[in-house]
């Protein structure tokens, strides 16, 4: 017999330290794929890090450690796909809607 998702979800979200210690493993997870996808798109724009940097004006290890890990600003975010040639956009999505936050 199929379960809802709101069911198996209910222990953990009924469990405080449970549901903190799956937050934190989200935010890790979120930052790792940010920095593999920011890395993945300098690659497919066949551009290198030392190319990227001089553009944004950083050191080629700085920008490796904005690919690599952490939680960049927003701002960090949008020179490094505007020095890639691109805008970045921000929406928020909920289930029933979205809401452009940052053009």
């Amino acid at each position: 017999m199929a379960r809802r998702f709101r069911e198996l979800a209910e222990p953990i979200n009924r469990d405080s330290e449970r549901r903190a210690r799956v937050e934190r493993y989200k935010a890790e997870m979120d930052s790792e794929e940010l920095a593999y996808t920011l890395g993945e798109l300098r690659r497919t724009l066949e551009t290198t890090q030392a190319t990227l940097a001089s553009r944004l004006s950083v050191t080629q290890p700085t920008l490796s450690g904005i690919e690599n890990g952490g939680d960049p600003m927003l701002s960090t975010l949008r020179n490094v796909v505007e020095g890639l040639g691109g805008h970045l956009e921000v929406t928020a999505v909920f289930e029933d809607s979205r809401y452009r936050l940052a053009p």
